[in-house]
């Protein structure tokens, strides 16, 4: 079954991105979230604070589980979580085309997404329902 969630376990988060060569990519601050199939971690972001904003730092999927539509339920699982939890706005210090298809822009030199336009159609995970 699968799942996205947030992972505290930091030992499996280093292992996870040493097994996959982007060790470099690993910081103990910040938040971690994942997907899982049947327990098994496939992929990862993270997420980090910095000045009262929410940067997405990587992602990551597994190559056996890429072009499936898993890293984009995995970051529109991460991205309505924040929306959640009263985020407007989610940034990300690197431009990147997945980034922009998904509904990053770049404005004034900040790359960004406002969550309430992103979701403002009813999110995907629920058929289109909005969130209370």
């Amino acid at each position: 079954m699968l799942s996205f969630k947030d992972v505290a376990d930091i030992d499996m988060i280093k292992s996870f991105l040493t097994k996959n060569r982007i060790k470099e990519s690993f910081s103990p601050k910040g938040l971690y979230f994942g997907a899982f199939d049947d327990g098994n971690l496939f992929g990862t972001t993270q997420i980090v604070l910095e000045d009262g904003k929410a940067y997405i730092q990587f992602i990551f999927i597994d190559e056996d589980y890429r072009g499936q539509g898993l890293g984009n339920a995995m970051v529109r699982s991460l991205l309505n979580k924040l929306e959640l939890n009263g985020f407007k706005m989610v940034y990300s210090k690197v431009e990147n085309e997945y980034l922009k298809k998904i509904g990053f822009s770049l404005d004034q030199g900040e790359y960004y997404c406002n969550l309430e336009d992103l979701f403002s159609g009813g999110c995907s995970c629920c058929i289109g329902d909005h969130h209370d």
